[in-house]
């Protein structure tokens, strides 16, 4: 059952008031910490790499570079999987075209058939929706 809040929290820590979202060390620490009944399709999980931790050794940080995760489709390990949101990242991966040289095939294919298939090393799928 849901609590009706009228305002917002106002926390004076550095800890997150929703735990399961980390940061945690590894993607294998957060699926060991969050057993299924504390998951939900949406839930967004935390990686940290190069970490700093708070002088105070309280296990917050305060430095790092963060991956978001979230689970997508279930709440299963398999479901926990990294977003890709920003443009600059969807941009930068597009900087690199690449040709048919580099690859054997070229293939058009949708989200549906890909999933149904072991993709090969050295042909480039192309997804369609």
């Amino acid at each position: 059952m849901a609590i009706d809040i009228a305002t917002g929290f106002n926390s004076k820590s550095r800890e997150s008031l929703d735990k399961r979202s980390g940061p945690y060390a590894s993607l294998a620490d957060a699926k060991a910490a969050l057993n299924t009944y504390e998951r939900y399709v949406g839930l967004k999980v935390l990686i940290i790499s190069n970490p700093t931790l708070d002088a105070g050794d309280t296990g917050n940080y305060i430095g790092g570079d963060l991956t978001e995760y979230v689970f997508d489709g279930g709440i299963t390990d398999n479901d926990l999987v990294e977003v890709i949101t920003l443009k600059s990242d969807v941009d930068s991966a597009l900087d690199t075209k690449p040709s048919s040289s580099d690859f054997d095939n070229i293939v058009k294919i949708t989200q549906g058939d890909y999933d149904l298939i072991t993709p090969d090393p050295n042909t480039l799928y192309i997804i369609t929706i």
